[in-house]
């Protein structure tokens, strides 16, 4: 952990390919600060009550992200499957600071404000920001439910057997996806679960 590293309290956590250890601590995280996390299937962070699994879908909407703008992204891993997670990074009205465990950092945008060299240390003296995490949980609850709806009447469809492949997998599961659009189809249509690396 990166000691005496303070971020803003709106902070949008996205995590990239990661070890299933860095992602779940990211995710941690996240929780004890009030953050919002956005996470691709091998970020290992799409659990929990902070877990965003409509984020690359919520970034497509202008009018919510001008209303859920953060001051400042903290990437973990290496995100590359979004074009929306990548056009957030790259603008300007927010920071960027990127987690680098080794010397090879990731920087998809190379825009990052601030490199650190591990997740910030949880120090206990932040104040959330409730109602901007809640801004985000209640987008996340309203577009889940939607897609959901949608998907389960689709189930042949690409999506749909993503959507239902990932909600019936049993506890502490490994899933191997292949590259392009099998990953891309659970990033976006698999809910926010507990016991899936």
């Amino acid at each position: 952990m990166a000691p005496n590293v303070r971020l803003p309290a709106r902070t949008l956590v996205i995590v990239g390919d990661t070890t299933p250890a860095i992602g779940r601590a990211a995710g941690v995280l996240a929780e004890e600060h009030g953050w919002p996390v956005i996470s691709e299937p091998s970020g290992n962070a799409r659990r929990g009550p902070n877990a965003i699994s409509t984020g690359g879908l919520l970034l497509e909407v202008g009018s919510f992200v001008d209303g859920a703008r953060p001051e400042n992204i903290l990437v973990v891993g290496r995100p590359t499957l979004s074009r929306a997670v990548l056009a957030l990074l790259r603008d300007p009205r927010s920071a960027v600071s990127v987690v680098a465990g080794t010397a090879n950092w990731a920087d998809a945008t190379r825009n990052a404000t601030q490199v650190l060299p591990a997740l910030p240390a949880a120090d206990g003296h932040h104040e959330p920001d409730t109602e901007w995490l809640t801004l985000w949980q209640e987008a996340e609850t309203a577009v889940r439910a939607a897609l959901d709806d949608v998907l389960d009447d689709e189930e042949a469809a690409e999506l749909g057997l993503a959507h239902s492949l990932y909600a019936a997998l049993p506890a502490d599961s490994l899933l191997f996806l292949g590259s392009s659009m099998p990953v891309r189809d659970v990033f976006a249509a698999a809910a926010p679960r507990e016991g899936v690396t």
